[in-house]
């Protein structure tokens, strides 16, 4: 949490950060003080044994819209929700990416809605594997000048199941 509220008071003394987003084609970038920082990738989820995914349209995007909202801690957001759409044993199931941009703080948040407590998996995934994939990112050098730096998180998945 400490680490959270650093990087957020670094982000508000030092950048502008804002999200590109192209509705129709469910693409966005991550721009920072007027610059391209990171251009989405692809979004996958693993189902049925296998991963569907955006690039060849098995997880293919049927909709998407933007709303505004609040939060009682970090106050007002715009909400871009892309709607994705696959098939599940004959049937039409969706799912939803969300990309929240905070107007109090220069704060992106990524969230990713399956509503399905277990996807149709023979082999179920441990916590090291990776069931779906938003956002997803290009790692790239766009120009000869780009000397932009990254970092990454690591996390624990939890639910609301405890074990005593």
């Amino acid at each position: 949490m400490y680490i959270l509220l650093i990087l957020i008071l670094i982000c508000i003394s030092y950048c502008d950060i804002n999200v590109s987003i192209d509705n129709k084609k469910g693409e966005y970038n991550i721009i920072i003080n007027n610059r391209v920082w990171l251009r989405s990738s692809y979004t996958c989820l693993y189902n049925n044994n296998k991963w569907l995914t955006s690039k060849d349209e098995s997880l293919y995007l049927i909709d998407s819209y933007v709303k505004q909202g609040y939060d009682l801690i970090l106050g007002e957001f715009n909400e871009t929700n892309f709607i994705y759409n696959f098939n599940l044993n004959n049937k039409s199931l969706n799912v939803t990416g969300r990309i929240r941009q905070w107007k109090s703080i220069p704060a992106i948040t990524f969230h990713f809605d399956n509503n399905l407590s277990i996807l149709n998996n023979d082999i179920l995934l441990n916590m090291d594997q990776v069931q779906t994939v938003f956002p997803s990112f290009y790692i790239e050098k766009i120009d000869k000048d780009d000397h932009r730096a990254y970092f990454t998180f690591g996390g624990i998945l939890t639910s609301f199941f405890f074990v005593f």
